[in-house]
């Protein structure tokens, strides 16, 4: 077998699971920190923490994540605000966001002033909220210009208590006109009415979860996983067909 075909074709075989998949840093907090992110707190809330197993906060309990690992969680000892932000290329192809979420409101809802303001000195606010922005947008902007999409938010009437849930949502159309630019993934958490925990863990972006994130993502058809991912697939089965043909020799 020729060895330079057959490393070329290794390589395009490995790099196939990869062709529409974003580079996020510690996604998880593994590190044990927010290492990897930008991270901004105002007013009365504490720098956002990195823990892993069962939390007892003023607002309530996290329970262990998903994964039973490292997670982020915001909490604070009177009004204030917090943010958790990380920028990626977008790729080309199918672009899906995963994040787990748990919330603790100890409050009787959930507050989200109209306009949207992040503002904790002024009228209720007590929401958090998943967006991502356009490229050089602030990391605290409410305009609503600077926010592709929204990919959660807390409603009220909403569950006070919300036990970790993971979140698929898939915004490859929103953000094919941004391919190849970098836009940001944030999530904010605001409170004026009383204590509030977001807890964070498991952040990907691509075209499925890392293995053992979410087994029960389902798989990609190929045909979403655009034309580069399709080429490299048909070299991989002329290199295999010519191989084949091949007298045995070295």
């Amino acid at each position: 077998m020729n060895a330079s075909l057959k490393s070329a074709l290794l390589c395009t075989a490995l790099c196939l699971p990869l062709a529409a998949l974003a580079q996020v840093s510690n996604p998880g907090f593994e590190s044990g920190d927010v290492s990897g992110w930008t991270v901004q707190t105002n007013g009365l809330a504490f720098p956002i923490e990195v823990v892993s197993g069962t939390t007892v906060t003023s607002a309530g309990t996290i329970n262990p994540s998903l994964s039973d690992d490292f997670y982020a969680f915001t909490s604070q000892s009177g009004p204030g605000s917090s943010f958790l932000a990380q920028d990626f290329e977008v790729q080309p192809g199918v672009n899906r966001i995963f994040f787990d979420i748990a919330i603790n409101n100890s409050v009787s809802d959930y507050f989200v002033p109209d306009p949207l303001s992040f503002d904790f000195n002024a009228a209720p606010n007590q929401q958090a909220r998943f967006d991502i922005l356009v490229p050089g947008a602030a990391l605290d902007t409410v305009d609503p210009a600077d926010i592709i999409v929204t990919g959660f938010q807390t409603m009220p009437g909403a569950p006070l208590i919300q036990d970790w849930t993971r979140y698929d949502i898939d915004v490859s159309a929103e953000l094919a006109p941004f391919e190849g630019q970098t836009v940001t993934l944030r999530f904010v958490q605001v409170d004026n009415q009383g204590f509030f925990n977001l807890a964070i863990d498991n952040l990907s972006v691509g075209t499925r979860p890392p293995p053992g994130v979410d087994s029960d993502a389902l798989p990609v058809p190929i045909g979403s996983l655009g034309w580069l991912t399709i080429l490299s697939l048909l070299m991989v089965m002329f290199g295999l067909r010519f191989l084949r043909n091949q007298s045995p020799g070295y």
